[in-house]
């Protein structure tokens, strides 16, 4: 049996048909590639091109490539495709995501605004979420070694002085730059007097004040490195002022910076920073990563929004303290302590009315 050969032959169409066919066919491969090679991301990813990549189920008859499959199913999660976890999710549930993952980027409440239910989901997050731990974690370990240090400096005092007068001491320190000396010439009888050292006159005079005469105020070298005051005249007013002192100086220095205004406010704000600025970075289907500025200053309005609430309710507090009871009552351990309850109650409050919310609106809206 004879078989009759076949024209090869083809004409200009079916080359030009075959050209474009090849060209479809790298392009799919090349799309595939891409596909695969992001099935380790993670999932509520917005790519850059234009894709939105959402959690749903595949519930239907679907024609899939065979390779594409075979790469799904062997991902670990089954989805993909962001640089950064999403900041939250109002759909419930884990969704796969790891406990680090769910501590950094809770989900949104979902409780009505202004509700119990609702004060009850936004207390977590504003006492211990990631984005308040470090701020709130100082403040409260500066109050409670503050009030230690408080009770402390006033028993050194009283035992000091005691010591002193007895001429058993000539010499004893309270805390880094704060001491009790005997300032008597070795014939005459003990004189105690207090002594800071590296500190600014004007910071000791509005921590200690000093009314009365001449004989009642601080003194300072000729170097201007220390100050001194007669213990024999301090009022028990003066005595509780200096404790505070003490407190405040046997604190350790990142706790001292921690409770500057400065320091309060980096704790306060940086963290939801850099969290909300991690979740706003996208990545394309080529592995591009870039961050979506809009997105970054929508969430910095939703998180620091409450932030800002706090933080300047305990400046408030602190403030009104100073201006009633002076500098030692500011640094005092009740005071630190009240200001950092407020604060944290006043953030679940503006959360929980929907105030992050309506700046997180207001927000997209100016950036649109």
């Amino acid at each position: 049996m004879s078989s009759v050969p076949r024209n090869r032959d083809t004409s200009e169409a079916q080359r030009a048909a075959e050209r474009h066919a090849l060209a479809m066919a790298e392009a799919m491969a090349e799309h595939r590639r891409a596909m695969l090679g992001l099935r380790g991301s993670r999932g509520g990813m917005c790519l850059a091109n234009g894709l939105n990549v959402s959690i749903v189920p595949l519930d239907g008859d679907y024609d899939l490539d065979a390779a594409l499959i075979r790469g799904l199913l062997a991902a670990p999660s089954g989805h993909s495709m962001r640089a950064a976890p999403a900041p939250s999710s109002s759909g419930g549930g884990a969704g796969g995501r790891s406990a680090l993952e769910r501590y950094l980027y809770p989900d949104d409440p979902t409780a009505e605004v202004r509700t119990w239910e609702r004060v009850g989901q936004e207390m977590p997050g504003a006492t211990y979420g990631a984005g308040n731990l470090l701020g709130n974690t100082a403040s409260a370990a500066g109050g409670v070694l503050q009030g230690l240090g408080e009770r402390s400096g006033r028993v050194a005092m009283d035992r000091g002085i005691a010591a002193i007068l007895s001429r058993q001491a000539q010499r004893v320190v309270l805390a880094p730059g704060v001491e009790l000396y005997n300032s008597a010439q070795p014939k005459q009888p003990p004189r105690v007097r207090l002594r800071v050292r590296n500190l600014p006159i004007a910071d000791i005079r509005a921590m200690v004040p000093t009314p009365g005469g001449p004989v009642t105020q601080w003194r300072v070298n000729g170097a201007a490195t220390a100050s001194t005051l007669k213990v024999r005249g301090m009022t028990s007013q003066q005595l509780r002022q200096t404790a505070v002192l003490v407190g405040q100086e046997r604190l350790p220095a990142a706790l001292r910076w921690a409770g500057t205004k400065t320091g309060g406010g980096v704790l306060a704000f940086a963290p939801s920073a850099a969290l909300d600025l991690y979740s706003s970075v996208e990545v394309d289907a080529f592995g591009r990563r870039q961050v979506n500025w809009q997105q970054f200053g929508i969430a910095s309005a939703k998180s620091q929004s409450g932030n800002a609430a706090g933080f300047f309710t305990g400046v408030g507090i602190t403030w009104a303290a100073g201006a009633v009871g002076g500098a030692a009552l500011a640094a005092s351990a009740p005071v630190l302590l009240l200001a950092l309850g407020a604060g944290i109650l006043v953030q679940v409050a503006w959360n929980a009315s929907g105030g992050a919310d309506w700046a997180a609106r207001q927000a997209a809206g100016a950036l649109q």
